[in-house]
C-alpha cells in the first residue's frame, strides 16, 4: 500500500520514484502552543439523496483531472477530487474535514472518522471511511512543501496562496456550528414576511375577511417573533463560543476554500484536459460533452462506483448482504423504517464500510505518477 514520502521535491519527470516509509505523520512543526489532547478526545468522542442534475465523471474523464493535477504539481486539488470522491462528501462537509480527524496520537492513520456537529446539510452523523487512495493521496500531500506546514487543527483544504485569510480556531468552529443555522433561521423569517406581505394582498382584493386577515397576521407575528428570539439566541452563542481546543481564541489557520474556488478547480481542470461540459462557463470553447460537471458530480462519482464495488463484490461472495432479509427482519420486528432496525446489527455498517474500504477511486493514477507506473 502507498505511503507517505519522507522527502518530496517537485520533480521535472512526475513518474520518477518516491520512497514511502511507515504510514505515519508527526506534525513536528506544530506550535507549542497547540495542545490538542483536548481536541483528540473530541475528534474520537464523535469517530444521503441527490437531484439529477449533475453527471458522475466517467473514469476516463476523473482519472484523466488527477493524472493532469499531480503532474502540474496540484497536489492539492487531486487531493480534493479523490477525498470527495471515496468519503462520498458533499462540498460544504469536505471543506470542514482537519488534518486531525484523520490520525491518532500516534499520527497513524485513523481507519474512519466522522465530523464533528455531523454533516452540515443533515446535521446527522455519518461515518466516512479510509481506503487506500485516500491514505495515498493525503500522505503524498503531507510532505509536499505546503503539506510540512500543516498542524492536526488545519484544514485539508486551503488556499495556497501567501496571503491567504486567517482565523482563529475558536472563531472557525463558531461559524461551523451556528452559520448554517443563523442563515436557515433568517430565511425562515423572509418567508414569514412575504406570507404576511401575500396575506395583505388577498385582503385588499377581497379574497379574505377582516377577520382572517387579522387571524393569519397574528399567527404570522407569533411565528415571526419566535423565530427572531431564535435567530438572537443563535447569534449570541456564536459570540461567546468558546472552543474546548486550548487557546483556540490564540491560534490562527487559514480559512477553508469557497465553493466557488472549488468549482474554479474542477473546471479548470477539465478545461486543461480537454473536456468542455453542457454547463461550461466560457461559453466561446466548443462543447464536447453533454454532460454537466461540477464538485457535486465527485459526491456522484462515489455513489455510481459504489454501486459497481456492490456488485463486484457480492459476485466474488465478498459480500453478504441482502437487503430484503433487513426489510424482513424490519416486518418482524414491527419497527418504522429499516433505519430503525439498523440499530439492532451491524450488517448495513459492515457491507458500507467493505465497499468503502475497496473502491478506492483515483489510486491507480496515483500510483502511477508515484511509482512510474
Amino acid at each position: 500500500m502507498p505511503q507517505a514520502a519522507l522527502n518530496y521535491t517537485q520533480q521535472e519527470n512526475p513518474c520518477k520514484v518516491i520512497p514511502f516509509p511507515a504510514n505515519r505523520f508527526c506534525f513536528s512543526q506544530m506550535a507549542a502552543a497547540e495542545d490538542t489532547a483536548v481536541f483528540d478526545e473530541m475528534t474520537d468522542a464523535v469517530d444521503e439523496s441527490t437531484h439529477k442534475g449533475m453527471n458522475y465523471f466517467p473514469a476516463d474523464v476523473y482519472n484523466a483531472m488527477i493524472e493532469y493535477s499531480l503532474n502540474h504539481g496540484k497536489i492539492r486539488n487531486a487531493m480534493l477530487m479523490i477525498c470527495m470522491a471515496n468519503w462520498g462528501m458533499r462540498f460544504s462537509d469536505v471543506v470542514r474535514v482537519r488534518f486531525g480527524y484523520l490520525f491518532d496520537r500516534n499520527g497513524q492513520f485513523k481507519e474512519n472518522f466522522s465530523l464533528m456537529n455531523g454533516e452540515q446539510k443533515t446535521k446527522k452523523t455519518v461515518v466516512y471511511y479510509n481506503n487506500d487512495a485516500t491514505k495515498a493521496i493525503i500522505g503524498l500531500f503531507l510532505n509536499t512543501p505546503e503539506g510540512q506546514k500543516k498542524s492536526r487543527l488545519d484544514y485539508l483544504f486551503t488556499s495556497e496562496s501567501n496571503h491567504a485569510t486567517k482565523a482563529t480556531v475558536q472563531e472557525l468552529e463558531a461559524n461551523d456550528i451556528y452559520d448554517v443555522q443563523i442563515e436557515s433561521t433568517k430565511k425562515e423569517i423572509e418567508k414569514i414576511n412575504k406570507a404576511v406581505d401575500g396575506s395583505y394582498d388577498k385582503y385588499v382584493i377581497g379574497k379574505i375577511s377582516d377577520d382572517e386577515y387579522n387571524r393569519h397576521n397574528k399567527r404570522y407575528e407569533q411565528e415571526k417573533l419566535s423565530l427572531e428570539k431564535q435567530l438572537a439566541d443563535l447569534i449570541d452563542k456564536k459570540k461567546n463560543y468558546v472552543s474546548h481546543t486550548p487557546d483556540a481564541d490564540k491560534i490562527f489557520i487559514v480559512k477553508p476554500i469557497s465553493h466557488t474556488t472549488g468549482e474554479r478547480i474542477i473546471k479548470g481542470t477539465l478545461s486543461e484536459i480537454g473536456v468542455n461540459p453542457k454547463n461550461r462557463k466560457d461559453k466561446s470553447t466548443k462543447q464536447t460533452t453533454e454532460d454537466k460537471y461540477n464538485t457535486h458530480s465527485l459526491r456522484k462519482t462515489f455513489t455510481y462506483w459504489f454501486i459497481e464495488m456492490g456488485e463486484q463484490l457480492k459476485n466474488d461472495r465478498s459480500l453478504h448482504f441482502d437487503a430484503t432479509i433487513l426489510d424482513l427482519l424490519k416486518e418482524k420486528l414491527k419497527h418504522s423504517s429499516v433505519s430503525v432496525t439498523a440499530h439492532y446489527t451491524d450488517t448495513q455498517e459492515r457491507a458500507f464500510k467493505l465497499i468503502c474500504q475497496r473502491i478506492n477511486i483515483g489510486l491507480e493514477a496515483v500510483e502511477n505518477y508515484m511509482y512510474g507506473g
